[in-house]
């Protein structure tokens, strides 16, 4: 294996595609490594399941929103200056949510977190995209999406295996510790990557918007695309209560449950993505969700 990638304007050598694939991970990872802890969260903070779900909630909507807002950002002002503040202010609501003294505190906590750890996602692939193209960029991009697939199998797991020493607090801070090394990483190995000249100066982003609405064909797969989301989030929240409160496994026990699932899901992605060049995609995803 060599030390680059192939490049279109510059080198993107395997330092870099860690720190990267780090920034992918912190979504998977900050939903995943806690669940087997929320039976524990809801009775040491006094809150009901829906409210302890409610920290999931809260973060997947930063998550959502913050993409929104750190995409044109990094587009206007550079991909470094918006990742290093994201970070750092990840780690701040990672703290926070380690020692919140409540259940209202670590859902508004959660949603700061969210917001902050969007810039890792959609910065990190911006970045990608500045320097690689072609089959370097499909590298690249399969490295990201191969953490974030593997992140939801091994996150529970691991969560499970840390709830009995250092509890749901001490998986909060283990959160808190990827933000760390993520801020870390960002400030010693990523560069600028998007030149002053190619940044965006003006420009209504409501306009933008709205061009993307009205494209033909839009609106069915996002739809499709949120309804899928919403089932696995629902599936995902209400799991760490079934399994152990219901079905009565422990909290490891109730990792490796989730892992199997986690581990059908990455499956049938790469079935799917194996199937994609023999069916129409579109025939392709109708049996999918037939089934």
């Amino acid at each position: 294996m060599t030390a680059t990638v192939e490049q279109r304007q510059g080198s993107v050598g395997w330092p870099l595609l860690i720190v990267l694939a780090s920034l992918a991970a912190v979504a998977p990872v900050s939903t995943d490594l806690y669940l087997p802890g929320f039976p524990a969260m809801g009775q040491e903070l006094d809150a009901s399941a829906s409210a302890v779900q409610l920290t999931l909630t809260t973060f997947l909507v930063g998550l959502a929103a913050g993409q929104l807002v750190m995409g044109p950002l990094s587009d206007r002002y550079g991909r470094r200056p918006p990742l290093l503040v994201s970070t750092a202010v990840c780690v701040v609501a990672g703290v926070v949510c380690a020692v919140a003294p409540n259940i209202a505190v670590l859902a508004v906590a959660r949603l700061v977190q969210g917001l902050s750890g969007a810039g890792g996602m959609v910065i990190g692939r911006a970045v990608i995209a500045d320097l690689v193209t072609g089959r370097a960029a499909a590298r690249a991009f399969t490295l990201m999406v191969t953490v974030g697939g593997v992140a939801p199998v091994l996150a529970p797991t691991i969560g499970g295996l840390l709830s009995g020493p250092v509890g749901w607090r001490g998986m909060l801070w283990t959160v808190a510790g990827l933000c760390v090394a993520m801020f870390v990483g960002v400030l010693l190995v990523l560069r600028e990557t998007h030149t002053p000249e190619s940044r965006t100066a003006h420009g209504s982003y409501a306009a933008a918007l709205r061009r993307v609405a009205g494209t033909a064909g839009y609106w069915a797969p996002v739809a499709t695309m949120a309804l899928s989301f919403s089932v696995m989030m629902a599936y995902i929240s209400s799991s760490p209560f079934v399994y152990q409160n219901v079905v009565g496994l422990s909290a490891v026990g109730y990792g490796i449950a989730f892992g199997v699932n986690a581990c059908g899901l990455v499956a049938t992605g790469w079935v799917a993505s194996r199937l994609v060049d023999r069916v129409e995609p579109a025939r392709l995803v109708r049996g999918f969700l037939t089934v």
